[in-house]
């Protein structure tokens, strides 16, 4: 590995390349401690699908008729969207 990184940072030195050699060894570097698909640079995004779950849970929970709008506006296109709108028609 150290062989290695010589030769990165004499081929940097030649080809001006000096930025992009970092990169390299930190990604392998630290990719194995991240979650995979990553790349080792960021943690993945969160599950959208979770995300309106959780929103609608909280409408259920605040349970007023502008909570349950609120989200029909913000997913009209979602499942629960229809549940909502079934709820306001109650």
């Amino acid at each position: 590995m150290l062989k290695l990184l010589r030769e990165a940072v004499s081929a940097s030195i030649i080809t001006g390349s000096v930025w992009l050699i970092p990169m390299v060894f930190l990604s392998s570097a630290y990719g194995a401690n991240v979650p995979a698909g990553t790349g080792g640079i960021m943690t993945p995004a969160p599950d959208g699908e979770e995300a309106v779950r959780r929103e609608y849970e909280g409408v259920v929970r605040e349970g007023t008729d502008e909570a349950y709008r609120l989200f029909i506006r913000r997913h009209p296109d979602h499942p629960l969207a229809d549940e909502a709108r079934a709820r306001l028609a109650r």
